[in-house]
């Protein structure tokens, strides 16, 4: 088989495939996972209300905080027509793997090429967005916290966890959301703790057990593959040196030698997962996404209904220059 056959068909399969992928799809549109309510913008604009001279709004309206809320209502809209689209994929994949059966041919493997060009690429996204909502979140609910506490909490010391860290270093999950619990108890929010116990639901896990670790092995390591083809792993530990010793029997065992150590390896392998695991597992992310959006736009709408209560609403008029 040439190249240019081999382009020919390749060409015509994934024709042929993309508009069953449209077919397909019109038929399933119930099966969308739902986007996340545009109620949540208008929440976020209510805070332009105020004066506009005043840092509070102004750090809230321009310096941030509304257009991270923006970025993530957008982002998780995004993981859900993925998520929808992956799942039409993964039908489309399986009518042509009954009617085609398993790729023979050492030179044209049409199942192995959609996969690579349809569906890995939307399992790969939507398998990180537990972890990378949960993280956005965090840091978004992180800033708005402090900014409403700074606008409507008497006393309130202007002072954050990363202040002594340099520009831009890291900081661990669990540190800002240390921090988020500090902010959101400041002033005992009543919206903050639904909020809180759902953002403790992403990436929950469950979720890293069902998917068999693939955030941080895909982040940190090698994450299983989809569908066909283990992934060889290797461990190495230090422990107790170990030899063979002849029973009374006669037969051999292993035994430790005390005061000595020693290195071993260890190699096994990831079995891939499949696209219906995978694709289950991130749906129901997806859901516990849904209710904790929901907690926060509940949670944004108190911060900025007690910011508009408490700043000043008077336009403070332009000093003249002298001349």
């Amino acid at each position: 088989m040439t190249i240019d056959s081999q382009l020919e068909d390749w060409q015509e399969f994934l024709l042929r495939a993309e508009r069953r992928f449209h077919e397909v799809l019109l038929i399933s549109r119930d099966e969308a996972p739902g986007l996340v309510s545009d109620k949540l913008l208008k929440t976020i604009d209510r805070v332009r209300q105020v004066e506009p001279n005043e840092f509070d709004s102004f750090i809230w309206n321009h310096g941030g905080v509304a257009g991270e809320i923006q970025q993530t209502f957008n982002l998780v809209n995004q993981w859900s027509h993925d998520l929808f689209r992956l799942c039409v994929w993964i039908k489309v994949y399986e009518e042509f793997e009954r009617t085609l059966g398993p790729d023979t041919d050492a030179d044209w493997k049409p199942l192995w090429e959609l996969r690579d060009w349809a569906i890995d690429p939307l399992a790969y996204f939507c398998m990180l967005q537990p972890s990378g909502l949960k993280w956005r979140l965090a840091a978004v609910a992180e800033h708005a916290l402090h900014v409403a506490n700074r606008a409507v909490v008497p006393g309130y010391r202007d002072e954050l966890e990363q202040d002594g860290h340099a520009p831009g270093a890291w900081r661990r999950l669990d540190r800002i959301i240390g921090q988020v619990e500090r902010l959101g108890t400041a002033r005992s929010w009543l919206r903050y703790r639904a909020f809180r116990e759902l953002l403790g639901q992403l990436d929950s896990k469950g979720y890293e057990k069902t998917s068999r670790n693939f955030r941080n092995l895909a982040a940190h390591g090698f994450a299983p593959r989809f569908e066909m083809g283990p992934v060889i792993t290797m461990n190495r530990r230090i422990g107790p040196w170990t030899k063979l010793e002849q029973q009374e029997d006669g037969s051999y065992a292993q035994i430790e030698v005390r005061g000595t150590k020693a290195v071993s390896y260890g190699f096994g392998e990831l079995r891939p997962l499949s696209y219906k695991d995978a694709y289950s597992a991130n749906r129901a992310q997806y859901a516990v996404a849904m209710r904790t959006m929901a907690a926060f736009q509940e949670l944004v709408e108190e911060l900025t209904m007690a910011m508009n209560a408490r700043l000043p609403t008077r336009r403070i008029e332009p000093t003249t220059p002298r001349p």
